[in-house]
C-alpha cells in the first residue's frame, strides 16, 4: 500500500489499543459529507460508508483514512501494520497491553507506538488521548518536555495535541453519551460547543 496507494496521499492513521474502527470510521464518514471524497482502509464494517476499503484517487494531499493496526502484518513480516502507513498525522485513541501472542509485555507494545510517531511525515500533527498514563509518558519523551502542559510542542517534525475525556480537560470534546444504539459527543470550539456528533452502533 504505501508504495502504490500512500505515497502521495495525505494519510491520517488512526492507531491505539482500542477505538481504531469506530474513531477512523467517523473520520472517514466525516470527510465524505465534507465532499472531501478520501480513500480509506478500515478494520470493521461501518453503517455509513459503502465499503471498509475504498481508494478514490491517489493524486496528492487527497485524504486517506486508515486504521493503524499494531498486529503484525503477517507471518514474514512481524512489524505492525502502520509501519506500511506513511502517516502525515496520527491519531492516538489509547496504549493498552494487548496482543499478547505478540508482544512479551507492555514496554513492547509501547515501543511500537513509539515507533509510530517516529512515521510522522514532516509538518504533521499528532493528536493524542492522555487518559492513559502510557500515552503521557511516551509523549512526553517524545517532544523531551518537563511538566503537563504538551500542546502545540514540536517532536520529530510533528506537532501534538492533547484531549482527555475522563477528567474534563478536553478542548475538543465533551458530554460523551452512550445509548444502546447510539454514541455522541460533543465537539468544542475554544470551550462551547460547536457542534453535536452522534454515531449509530
Amino acid at each position: 500500500m504505501e508504495k502504490l496507494i500512500l505515497a502521495k496521499t495525505r494519510n491520517l492513521v488512526v492507531a491505539g489499543t482500542h477505538g481504531k474502527t469506530t474513531t477512523s470510521s467517523m473520520l472517514a464518514h466525516v470527510l465524505v459529507k465534507c465532499g472531501k471524497d478520501p480513500g480509506y482502509f478500515i478494520g470493521g464494517v461501518s453503517q455509513d460508508l459503502p465499503f471498509s476499503f475504498h481508494v478514490a484517487s491517489t493524486e496528492k494531499d487527497r485524504p486517506f483514512v486508515l486504521a493503524g493496526d499494531e498486529y503484525d502484518t503477517a507471518f514474514w513480516d512481524k512489524v505492525p501494520k502502520f509501519n506500511h502507513y506513511l502517516p502525515d498525522d496520527a491519531i492516538l485513541t489509547s496504549i493498552e497491553y494487548d496482543h499478547a501472542d505478540i508482544y512479551p509485555d507492555f514496554a513492547a507494545v509501547v515501543r511500537a507506538f513509539e515507533g509510530l510517531l517516529t512515521r510522522i511525515r514532516p509538518g504533521g500533527r499528532l493528536i493524542a488521548c492522555t487518559d492513559y498514563e502510557a500515552t503521557r509518558k511516551l509523549i512526553h519523551r517524545a517532544v523531551k518536555a518537563v511538566g503537563d502542559e504538551i500542546e502545540g510542542l514540536r517532536f520529530n517534525r510533528a506537532v501534538a495535541q492533547i484531549y482527555e475525556l475522563s477528567n474534563g480537560l478536553s478542548k475538543f470534546a465533551a458530554g460523551l453519551e452512550a445509548a444502546p444504539a447510539v454514541n455522541g459527543v460533543a465537539v468544542l470550539r475554544e470551550g462551547a460547543t460547536a457542534a453535536v456528533l452522534r454515531l449509530r452502533s
